[in-house]
């Protein structure tokens, strides 16, 4: 039982809220959505580590790139963006989101090149920047099934004390009552979401390459920018509850119109020659190594 002296502090109805438990349903939605991140991260990954061989450096760089530009630096700056307006608000952020991070991958990419400037290495920083953002996203659903769990097994009451000020009780029984009354289909919503900047992520390393290798012009670097800044407007969107449904689509439509594209260019790009090119310094490394034989010691073979 609610402590009394607590329970007119408490909002309306909430105690009958509180006899429910969540449904098998509520478990179930935010589980499969992780499961299903968690799939497509590995599925990803493998199919490219067997078709280019993966440099693990460049993976690293990727996860750290990932970290500190679109994770702490976005989350920092995107704090000093006045909320007057907002759309323009939705503007800056997106165009926040998508400046810093692409100038911190250009960063990584140019303080790499000198030793790691294939297509293997570009679509590690790829491979790395995606693996994070699907880490970091399980968050999003571990959270909410360990409410769930815990709600499950010992009740709202539970988490309720005598010792409980009105204000304490207030805003427990607010995020309580948050918990049992959210949408469990939004949990699909967030799932496509980090889908599509998961398949943003990887498959822009193509265009990347090619502008900056210089297979291909410059405009390139235009479009990874541009695809990015519409990821960012539907996550803004999104994030800001904003045209929910829209907003998904979006954001699915862009990243599938971006994995599409650059897997064409992928297809116009001599990256095998290089590739072949790669393993021949390689094999030339090796064998630098091999200690050719003096004719003093031609006896001996």
């Amino acid at each position: 039982m609610f402590n009394p002296m607590i329970c007119s502090k408490l909002p309306e109805g909430f105690e009958n809220l509180a006899k429910e438990t969540p449904s098998i349903t509520m478990l179930t939605f935010p589980i499969a959505a992780m499961v299903v991140v968690i799939l497509l991260a590995v599925i990803l990954t493998v199919i490219i580590a067997k078709k280019h061989k993966p440099v693990p450096i460049c993976t690293f760089a990727g996860v750290s790139i990932f970290m500190l530009f679109n994770f702490f630096l976005v989350m920092i700056l995107t704090m000093f963006i006045p909320r007057t307006s907002i759309a323009l608000y939705i503007i800056l952020s997106a165009l926040m989101s998508t400046l810093v991070p692409f100038m911190g991958r250009m960063i990584v990419i140019k303080v790499f090149s000198r030793q790691q400037n294939t297509f293997c290495s570009h679509i590690s920083y790829g491979v790395g920047i995606m693996d994070m953002k699907a880490l970091v996203s399980l968050l999003t659903f571990l959270i909410p099934i360990t409410n769930y769990h815990q709600l499950n097994k010992y009740g709202v009451e539970y988490f309720f004390t005598a010792e409980d000020t009105a204000e304490m009780a207030l805003a427990r029984a607010e995020n309580f009552r948050d918990i049992l009354s959210y949408d469990y289909s939004q949990y699909m919503f967030v799932m496509l979401m980090v889908i599509g900047v998961m398949l943003y992520s990887v498959s822009v390393s193509v265009p990347l390459y090619a502008a900056f290798t210089g297979q291909k012009g410059k405009f390139w670097y235009g479009f990874a920018f541009g695809m990015g800044f519409l990821v960012n407007v539907a996550e803004c969107l999104y994030n800001n509850e904003m045209f929910v449904i829209p907003a998904v689509i979006f954001m699915l439509v862009v990243a599938i119109a971006t994995a599409v594209i650059s897997f064409k260019l992928y297809k116009t790009l001599d990256i095998e020659k290089e590739e072949k090119v790669v393993v021949q310094k390689e094999d030339i490394a090796k064998n630098a190594h091999v200690r050719i034989p003096k004719f003093k010691d031609l006896d001996k073979l």
